[in-house]
């Protein structure tokens, strides 16, 4: 079975996972704190998910890529040795109207998404969506071997979720 999957926050208060915008009202420090990693990249805060008709801090990000699959392509590519852990997902457990697929078809971190690359959200096409591309691969190695800290989910589909998630019962991926 396929899963989704979500990095457990180091900071994560509580059990719930929190889109970026609701958790401004939630918890104002935290969400000061996580928004950092938009720095210099502000300007993906204002974009759009098509479908949802939200912003792009309105959803959770979720992964297809099994967190053994994503941990193997990064310390091949140059990253030290660390853990990393990831609230498994059942992905019939969200709600089809509030979830979309973004293809995340560049590597280049500036290219404004297209609107045909969000797809209606299908499980059945999540498999397909679980191999990590080769053009992320060869990003990863090009930020390492430069010096530089890739975006670990850049490149990599991603599932778009507009709502919270409760984390209580989720088993944990730790890799």
């Amino acid at each position: 079975m396929t899963h989704l999957y979500h990095l457990v926050p180091k900071d994560q208060s509580g059990t719930l996972l929190y889109p970026l915008n609701q958790l401004r009202d939630v918890e104002p420090d935290l969400y000061t704190l996580k928004k950092r990693k938009y720095f210099d990249r502000e300007h993906i805060m204002e974009r759009s998910v098509p479908i949802l008709d939200c912003l792009w801090n309105d959803v959770l990000h979720l992964s297809p890529i099994p967190p053994d699959e994503l941990k193997e392509a990064l310390v091949t590519a140059g990253m030290a040795e660390q853990t990393m852990s990831f609230y498994q997902i059942d992905p019939a457990s969200l709600d089809l109207d509030k979830t979309v697929i973004y293809l995340h078809l560049t590597t280049d971190g500036v290219t404004p998404p297209d609107v045909n690359e969000f797809i209606p959200y299908d499980i059945d096409r999540l498999q397909d969506l679980a191999p990590i591309p080769e053009a992320t691969k060869n990003y990863y190695s090009e930020q390492y071997s430069s010096g530089h800290k890739p975006l670990r989910f850049l490149g990599i589909p991603h599932i778009l979720y507009k709502g919270t998630i409760d984390t209580t019962a989720l088993p944990i991926v730790t890799v």
